[in-house]
């Protein structure tokens, strides 16, 4: 959901993914193409920088970065649970 709403506000804010890469210090826009297609979420040391050139509060993409986390833990223990229970039955 992270990479929905940095997306969101990155075309709010008018910059493009080579623009926010290089405010961020980076070289290549593939940084910004991984956290919005959700391959990878942005370093925390990243994450006051970005919010302040998104104009959002930090906070809001710190609690979009743990909604995340649990939604993989979540996933995780849920496939892990379904694989035991099936192992167990056979």
């Amino acid at each position: 959901m992270l990479g929905k709403v940095l997306r969101i506000y990155r075309e709010a804010s008018g910059l493009t993914q080579k623009e926010l890469a290089l405010e961020l210090g980076y070289e290549s826009p593939q940084f910004i193409s991984d956290w919005e297609r959700e391959k990878s979420q942005p370093p925390m040391n990243k994450v006051i920088q970005l919010a302040r050139l998104l104009k959002v509060d930090d906070s809001e993409l710190v609690r979009w970065m743990i909604e995340d986390a649990k939604q993989q833990v979540e996933a995780t223990l849920t496939r892990n649970y379904d694989r035991e229970r099936s192992r167990k039955k056979a």
